[in-house]
């Protein structure tokens, strides 16, 4: 099939490129090795992650934290991955390079549903959009890992709801986000489509 870009990332300012493809299930590094200016060689598209051959079913917003953490929206198993390329081989397909970083059923209680937007704050902290299937489940979310240590957004009190669609004013369907940055946190803007 032919890849079906959802969203194009620059990765790492290194001439590479993630694309989550929501036609093909998979997350792609694109890399453009012979300087010619685009990414048409066969060897220049390469599967970053499919979960090993079980896909990321419609895999959505590919977005990258500070640490270089890829992190991409499972729209179809409501769940939020976080890539890493640990080992340089150029993808996270290996053991210890991909989780699920926020599930359904974490435990703060909030049913992620559609992620449409993920973004980061100056703060390097997660900030998603929602655009569920009723529009009583559009909202944004602050996600913060508490426990750095086990790697995901899963605990109690991670996610915080900050504006929910139904109590705030119906979003329609809120579609990608980001913040703009002003250097203090407490001034940065979060933007959201809707």
């Amino acid at each position: 099939g032919s890849l079906a870009f959802s969203q194009v990332l620059p990765y790492k300012r290194t001439g590479s490129l993630i694309v989550s493809d929501t036609s093909n299930d998979a997350v792609y590094r694109l890399t453009d090795f012979n300087l010619d200016g685009d990414y048409n060689d066969l060897s220049e598209i390469i599967v970053f992650f499919d979960d090993n051959g079980n896909g990321v079913a419609n895999g959505f917003k590919a977005t990258a934290d500070a640490r270089g953490y890829v992190y991409v929206s499972d729209t179809t198993n409501d769940i939020i991955w976080r890539l890493i390329d640990l080992n340089g081989d150029g993808d996270a397909q290996d053991a210890g390079e991909s989780n699920v970083y926020i599930d359904l059923t974490n435990a703060s209680g909030v049913a992620i549903s559609a992620v449409n937007g993920i973004t980061f704050d100056s703060r390097n902290e997660m900030w998603l959009v929602n655009a569920g299937s009723s529009g009583l489940d559009d909202f944004i979310a602050l996600c913060v890992d508490n426990n750095p240590n086990d790697g995901d957004c899963n605990d109690p009190g991670e996610i915080q709801v900050h504006f929910e669609g139904l109590i705030g004013g119906r979003l329609g369907a809120p579609f990608g986000a980001i913040i703009a940055p002003l250097g203090d946190p407490a001034t940065d803007w979060l933007l959201v489509c809707d």
